[in-house]
Formats: C-alpha cells, sequence, structure tokens
C-alpha cells in the first residue's frame, strides 16, 4: 500500500507541474536542425478516420464554485479530468484515472501528512505534500479492479474540497473533447495520446510500440529560419524538412496561434500529404496552446 501511494502522489505532482498534460515520447516531439533536399514520399494513404475516442469513465457531481470547465486528456496509461487554473502560476484540481497500479516513482516527494480515509465506500488514502511552489492534497483509492483514482487539489480547493468530489463522482462516461477534429488521417490511424494542446495519431492498438507517428500540437506563433514558405486554405505556412526525408509544418492561425503538424517513421508524409493533412485539421474551441 505504501509503495502504491508514494507512485499516486509522484505522478499526481508530475501532473500539476505541467497543468495537467499528458506527455508524448521525445521521438515525437524533438526537432532536428533545418535541411534541404526534398522530403520523403508517404508509405501510407491518408483516409477519413474511423476511430472513436475513448470516454471518460466518471461524471463531476458537484464541482467547487468557479472553478471552470474541466477538460479530459489521455494516454496509453490512462486518463485525466483537469481544471484550468484561476489565475497563472496556480495549479489545477486533477482527477486522474490509471489502468494498471501506480508504480514507485522515488522518496522525495514532500509528503506531510498521511492518513486512511473511507471515499465511495472503499479505502483511500488522503495525503498533504508540499511539492512546491505549491502544497497539494492527494486522494487515492481503488475504484474496481484495474481502475486507481487519484484526486489531486491545491489552494483553493482543501482536502474536504477534494473527498467532497471525489465522493459525488458518478460512473457515468462522459465523451472526451478533443482539440482537433480531422477530415484524413493515416489510414487505420488511431489517437494513442491526447490533451488540451496535442493529439498523437500512430497505428493500433493503443499501447503498442509506435514504428511511426503523427503528432499535432497547438502552440504560440512562432516563425523558423530556413522553412520552405508556402500556404494552406490561403493561410500562411512553412515547412521544415528534418531527418530522414520526413518534415513539419507550421500553420499560422488567428489570435497568435500555429499549429505544428510532424510526422515520423512509417508515417512520415510527403510534403503534398502534409499539405493535404494540415488542410483537414479543424481546432476546437476548447483548444488552449501549449505553455
Amino acid at each position: 500500500r505504501r509503495r502504491r501511494r508514494r507512485g499516486s502522489l509522484a505522478a499526481a505532482a508530475a501532473a500539476l507541474a505541467v497543468a495537467g498534460t499528458v506527455g508524448v515520447p521525445a521521438l515525437h516531439r524533438g526537432l532536428t536542425a533545418p535541411g534541404g533536399g526534398p522530403l520523403a514520399v508517404s508509405a501510407v494513404e491518408l483516409a477519413p478516420p474511423e476511430y472513436e475516442l475513448p470516454a471518460f469513465p466518471f461524471t463531476p457531481g458537484w464541482e467547487p464554485p468557479g472553478i471552470g470547465t474541466p477538460v479530459a486528456s489521455f494516454s496509453d496509461t490512462g486518463m485525466a479530468l483537469t481544471y484550468p487554473r484561476l489565475h497563472p502560476g496556480q495549479p489545477p484540481l486533477l482527477v486522474g484515472v490509471e489502468t494498471s497500479e501506480p508504480t514507485y516513482l522515488g522518496e522525495k516527494l514532500g509528503v506531510t501528512s498521511e492518513q486512511s480515509v473511507t471515499v465511495r465506500s472503499r479505502p483511500a488514502t488522503l495525503q498533504r505534500a508540499d511539492t512546491r511552489p505549491e502544497k497539494v492534497v492527494v486522494l487515492t483509492w481503488q475504484e474496481s479492479e484495474r481502475q486507481w483514482v487519484t484526486v489531486t487539489g491545491a489552494y483553493p480547493v482543501d482536502a474536504a474540497g477534494v473527498v467532497r468530489y471525489a465522493e459525488a463522482l458518478k460512473a457515468q462516461p462522459q465523451p472526451l473533447k478533443p482539440p482537433f477534429t480531422f477530415d484524413l488521417v493515416p489510414r487505420g490511424a488511431v489517437p494513442h495520446e491526447l490533451s488540451r494542446w496535442d493529439m498523437l495519431l500512430a497505428p493500433p492498438p493503443v499501447g503498442a510500440m509506435r514504428a511511426g507517428a503523427v503528432l499535432v500540437e497547438l502552440r504560440l506563433a512562432q516563425h523558423h529560419e530556413d522553412a520552405t514558405r508556402t500556404t494552406v486554405g490561403g493561410r500562411a505556412a512553412e515547412i521544415v524538412r528534418e531527418e530522414e526525408g520526413s518534415g513539419r509544418l507550421y500553420l499560422y492561425l488567428d489570435g497568435g496561434r500555429m499549429l505544428a503538424i510532424g510526422s515520423s517513421g512509417t508515417y512520415a508524409l510527403s510534403r503534398e500529404d502534409l499539405l493535404r493533412f494540415a488542410a483537414g485539421v479543424q481546432v476546437a474551441p476548447e483548444a488552449a496552446p501549449a505553455g
């Protein structure tokens, strides 16, 4: 039990540190230096998407006043429901649902107190921790055989508020709201990771080793040296060539935002297919730039 508690706290603290994002492996996020030469010929076919997004397993029954609208995210290992910060620098309220037992992540977690409580008629652990720069309350319990739930709150959500929120959770799945929808994706691609500002598309099944992927991110606009200038649907865009002939496309939107679209491995897209893919990306109202 102590091993599981520490793992849950570390996972929650890490999630708070990045405001509830779901991480994407560096393999797909990393950029190489721009270079000359043509992009590779696509080895995949673009087709209308056929996937269905998973549903978040709970619906909140009570929420602290004025806390805002939550956004659900998921990765290969679990899902999270994240409420927005009330002001810059303040961590959000986070609800994490893991599909396997949380792993042990180290001793230096800043735990200041720990007590056993009962939540939803199940034994639970309530911890207070100084994760720096904020203090958090972490409530963890096992909801079912393969479902562990962690509710993490920081000021102004105190321990009583975290417990009240957990008790009021309803076992009613709610659909995810993706940051993007697509007219075309690599044939057979499914979402492996999703957050408020990015989606990772890769071959099924979710959780398998990725031989290739397409990553779409919403960022603050930034221009790039040595990029090839073009347009997509009348909007300015830039293409940067990366290693092994793959490329990254930056599509400039209104409001000082841009889409960053990258592909790799068996999903490496040609210049023509990058443009076709980008032309079919729609940004949802719930999406927000990273950072």
